[in-house]
């Protein structure tokens, strides 16, 4: 851990449009599956319709020229990084693991159900090889494992991923080792998972970036609504602003992130830090989360029952 490195996020040629009304992918079938606190906190006060932490559905729009509106900040020290970290903070954490040719790396993921940890695909394998010593750490905040060390045992992504890199299917999921007999759910609970939705929404984005002005020893948090459409890949990806770099890979995006609220449609996983157009660090994108047994939905459907 202490040696590793921020894995880069891809640079990918990509062409990017700006100011679409809606995605042929949102018009099919949409829904969600619930999150899950496993301490039931009392919950705490929600700022709906207000800029910033907890806000729901700011600055909607139908895009934004580069480089887009953001607000990106360190999560403050008293929500994460002890054992009384709350939900949704408990469940997003560091990610280390030994990469093809040897070199110690670090990217960010969360709990997203069971065993299952939500990460990008560029976090789990390379030119078809899965990594070494991989492992999830909830909550880390600057060498501290307030939730332990999870062990991955298998790995599951898009074989388009697998053969050929296709960033435009840039997810997977960890499964993890139990703890004491327990699944990682059951210790920090999980994001709920939304598939199928509109772009045209606000996010709250997290990760750990370590490339320089960042650490990587602690949590940052980005506000940013729909930015563009990468229309270069299948389904087309989805892009908004921030200034998180390298490290940051595999983050989740959050609809409806709510601070100790567990309401149904609260704090639900709808993307992952995945890449940037070249010289274009000022966004980052990520896969469209598409409904059916052949899209993200059926792969998150198959991890969370392992």
């Amino acid at each position: 851990m202490q040696n590793a490195k921020p894995f880069p996020t891809p640079k990918r040629p990509a062409t990017v449009q700006g100011y679409v009304a809606e995605s042929s992918e949102s018009s099919g079938a949409s829904g969600s599956y619930p999150g899950y606190d496993p301490d039931k906190r009392a919950e705490s006060v929600r700022l709906d319709n207000a800029a910033g932490p907890g806000g729901t559905l700011v600055g909607e729009s139908n895009g934004y020229a580069y480089p887009p509106p953001q607000e990106t900040f360190f999560v403050m020290e008293s929500n994460y990084g002890t054992a009384s970290t709350p939900y949704p903070y408990k469940t997003i954490g560091k990610v280390f693991f030994t990469g093809v040719a040897g070199e110690d790396s670090e990217c960010s993921a969360a709990s997203i159900g069971g065993r299952a940890v939500l990460t990008a695909a560029h976090c789990v394998c390379e030119e078809g090889v899965y990594y070494t010593n991989w492992i999830f750490v909830p909550a880390y905040r600057d060498g501290k494992a307030p939730f332990g060390k999870w062990t991955a045992s298998s790995f599951m992504t898009f074989s388009s991923f697998l053969k050929k890199e296709d960033i435009g299917r840039d997810v997977a999921f960890a499964i993890v080792k139990d703890h004491d007999g327990a699944k990682l759910s059951k210790a920090v609970g999980n994001l709920g998972f939304a598939y199928g939705q509109s772009r045209i929404r606000h996010w709250s984005m997290f990760g750990y970036p370590a490339e320089e002005p960042w650490t990587g020893k602690v949590m940052v948090e980005t506000e940013a609504s729909y930015a563009a459409m990468g229309t270069t890949y299948t389904p087309n990806t989805t892009g908004i602003g921030t200034t998180q770099l390298g490290g940051c890979s595999g983050g989740p995006w959050i609809m409806n992130f709510a601070p100790g609220r567990h309401g149904k449609q609260d704090n639900l996983a709808n993307g992952v830090n995945s890449y940037s157009p070249e010289k274009q660090d000022l966004w980052i994108f990520s896969s469209y989360f598409d409904s059916g047994k052949n899209g993200v939905e059926g792969l998150y459907k198959e991890a969370i029952a392992k």
